[in-house]
C-alpha cells in the first residue's frame, strides 16, 4: 500500500510538471520569458534552481519506479542461457545457499561454480548426486549386454567416487549427499540468507535405455531448464517450496560419502535402490556376486544361495542383493 501511494504521488507531481511545460510551450515563444519571470517571482529568487532540482528528482524517481527491469516470468532456457542466468544470479551476491539436483556433479562444479566462487566464505553449496555403488552396478549390467559392446562405455561412477574422496580446502562450503534412485531432476535453487527471495532452475533428465551415442542411459545435456524466480508471486513461491521439499527428502534420506565408502569396504549397512530393486550389502575382500532368493530361503528367512552372477539367470521378480 505504501508503495502504491508513493507511485500515485510521483505520478501526480509529474503530471503537474508536464502540464506546466505544455502550457508554457502552448504560448508564443516571446511570452516564455514573461511566464518564467512571473513564476520565479512567485517562488522567489531561487525558483529556477528549485525547478531544475525538482525536475531532476522527479525524473530519477520515475525511472526507478517505472523503468526498472521487467520480470519476464517463468523462462525456458537452453544450457548456455541456464549458465548465464545462474552466474548472473550468483554474481549479485545476495544468494548464499545453492541446492543442486545433480547426477555426477561435473557440470555444476566445472560450468556453474567458477574458480573464484570457491573462495567465498559465505557461500554454501549442497549437492545431490547418485550413489556411486548403485551407479557402478547399473554400468556393469549395461556394458556387458552384447548389443552395447560396440558403444562408448557407460562410466560415471568413477567421477562420482573421485569427487567424494576429493579434498576440499576452499572457503566455500560444499556438502554432498548420495541418493539411491535413478537421476530425475537437474537444476539448482538459490536462496538469500537475509530475505525470502529465491530462484529455481529446474529441468528433467532423459532416460535412454539404448543410447545411440553410448555412455550413460541418463542424459542431462543438451537440454532445457525452467527459471522460476520467487518475485513472480505466490504461485512461483509454491513451486519453489515444493522443489525444496523434494530436495530435503533426498537430503535427509541420502547417504554421506563416508556411509557409501563404508558399504564399499564392507563396514556399512545395506541400502536399497528403489528404481532397480537392488540391495547393496557389504562383503569385505570379495568380488561382486549376485544373490537370488530361493523358494526355501524365502520360506525360512535364511540367507539366499549365491548364483553364478549371470544377470540373464536372475529372477527379476525378486530383489537382487549385491555383495
Amino acid at each position: 500500500m505504501k508503495r502504491r501511494w508513493k507511485e500515485i504521488a510521483i505520478s501526480g507531481t509529474m503530471l503537474a510538471v508536464i502540464g506546466f511545460t505544455i502550457s508554457l510551450l502552448a504560448s508564443p515563444p516571446e511570452q516564455w520569458k514573461t511566464s518564467i519571470e512571473g513564476w520565479k517571482k512567485a517562488v522567489g529568487p531561487a525558483g529556477g534552481y528549485v525547478l531544475i532540482l525538482i525536475a531532476g528528482l522527479l525524473v530519477g524517481f520515475w525511472a526507478r519506479t517505472f523503468l526498472k527491469p521487467v520480470d519476464r516470468g517463468v523462462q525456458l532456457l537452453d544450457d548456455k542461457e541456464y549458465r548465464d542466468q545462474f552466474r548472473k544470479c550468483l554474481a549479485e551476491g545476495k544468494f548464499t545457499l545453492v541446492k543442486v539436483f545433480g547426477y555426477t556433479g561435473e557440470v555444476v562444479m566445472t560450468d556453474l561454480i567458477e574458480y573464484n566462487d570457491r573462495y567465498k566464505g559465505d557461500l554454501e553449496v549442497r549437492l545431490l548426486q547418485r550413489d556411486w555403488l548403485i551407479e557402478k552396478h547399473d554400468e556393469e549390467m549395461h556394458n556387458q549386454r552384447p548389443e552395447n559392446h560396440e558403444l562408448r562405455k557407460w562410466d560415471k561412477s568413477r567421477a562420482i567416487r573421485a569427487m567424494a574422496h576429493q579434498e576440499w580446502p576452499h572457503s566455500m562450503k560444499r556438502i554432498i549427499r548420495y541418493y539411491s534412485h535413478q537421476p530425475i531432476l537437474r537444476g539448482a535453487m538459490l536462496s538469500a540468507q537475509d530475505s525470502e527471495e529465491s530462484v529455481a532452475f529446474i529441468g528433467l533428465i532423459r532416460w535412454e535405455p539404448a543410447p545411440t551415442r553410448g555412455g550413460s542411459v541418463f542424459k542431462s545435456v543438451p537440454g532445457h531448464v525452467l527459471m522460476v524466480p520467487s518475485s513472480l508471486g505466490r504461485a512461483a513461491k509454491d513451486i519453489i517450496d515444493r522443489l525444496n521439499t523434494q530436495f530435503e527428502y533426498d537430503w535427509r534420506h541420502g547417504s554421506t560419502a563416508a556411509e557409501v565408502t563404508a558399504r564399499e569396504t564392507g563396514a556399512g549397512a545395506a541400502v536399497v535402490a528403489p528404481s532397480d530393486n537392488v540391495v547393496l550389502t557389504p562383503a569385505p575382500g570379495r568380488a561382486a556376486t549376485v544373490k537370488e532368493p530361493t523358494a526355501s530361503s524365502a520360506a525360512t528367512g535364511s540367507e539366499p544361495a549365491e548364483s553364478s552372477g549371470n544377470p540373464s539367470a536372475a529372477d527379476e521378480s525378486g530383489p537382487r542383493a549385491i555383495t
